[in-house]
């Protein structure tokens, strides 16, 4: 199973505000892009209207095809001519429109007839090809199931990582909508043995400080039973570049140097193995 990917960038030296930016791997979700009921991402709206808005809220309705006790709402503006809004720094793996072109999300619109658009783009240069796709609700207050059928992406050479949403494409009132369970229709799900290792990896975490460094980190992990572990470093291509542990370690918190004195600056990747659980981290060499 492909695993989750977090990594934290910060942007802070030349003047620019720290962020941090979430790569994921669509597969390891079973293909989920946003559930709001675990993602808790900042989003962006645009245009910029004063009345514009989008949070995590609860559920209208969970009695029906969207059982979640969490959505993601967004309050439309007055008067503009168009309305949208993405997770801010959600980076998602290439998605392969090839094998599952379809992008599945549950809305809940003010009413029928309006429309709900969803669009791809490549994450670093959204110029880069975008496609959008409108579709029509067909019922108001409450949920349906919207699909949207991205074949013309497949084949076309662009890494698309990043899902923005229009819940209000006309923009004619002030309306609240809500969305939820943005997928990649067709991805197998999770299994349950997936699911319980998922689970059980949730306890196993690892940091490092500082990052970005120059030439030195410490990689710091806790280990939530004891296990046969293993810490390897990787470049940006998946070359292995030193392995920093292998042994068996009992459950505890564990510290580990990293010089990256005799390597060029760039990402590296640190890969922590326990058992059955991976986490994976990103970190950033500055000389």
């Amino acid at each position: 199973m492909k695993k989750l990917l977090l990594s934290v960038i910060i942007l802070s030296l030349f003047g620019l505000p720290a962020f941090a930016q979430v790569e994921v791997d669509w597969e390891a979700t079973g293909g989920v892009f946003f559930d709001f009921e675990n993602d808790t991402s900042t989003w962006n709206t645009f245009p910029d209207y004063a009345l514009q808005e989008f949070y995590i809220d609860a559920n209208p309705d969970a009695s029906g095809i969207n059982p979640s006790d969490s959505v993601g709402v967004f309050l439309t503006a007055d008067g503009s001519t168009w309305e949208g809004c993405h997770a801010l720094n959600t980076r998602w793996m290439p998605i392969d429109f090839d094998t599952y072109p379809i992008i599945k999300v549950k809305v809940w619109a003010p009413d029928a007839g309006m429309i709900f658009m969803v669009k791809v783009e490549n994450f670093d240069d959204n110029s880069i090809s975008p496609i959008e796709l409108q579709g029509t609700t067909t019922v108001g207050s409450d949920w349906e199931e919207m699909e949207y059928d991205f074949s013309a992406a497949a084949g076309n050479g662009v890494d698309y990582g990043r899902i923005v949403l229009f819940p209000d494409f006309t923009g004619s009132s002030v309306d609240e909508w809500f969305f939820d369970d943005v997928m990649l229709d067709g991805v197998p799900p999770v299994s349950a043995v997936d699911s319980e290792h998922k689970q059980a990896s949730t306890f196993l975490m690892a940091t490092n400080y500082p990052n970005p460094f120059n030439p030195q980190t410490t990689i710091e992990y806790t280990l939530p039973k004891q296990a046969d572990v293993t810490l390897t470093i990787y470049d940006a291509i998946g070359n292995q570049i030193s392995v920093l542990v292998n042994e068996n370690q009992n459950a505890g918190n564990y510290t580990v140097p990293f010089n990256g004195s005799n390597v060029a600056s760039g990402i590296y990747f640190y890969r922590l193995e326990a058992g059955h659980d991976v986490f994976t981290q990103k970190m950033v060499l500055m000389k």
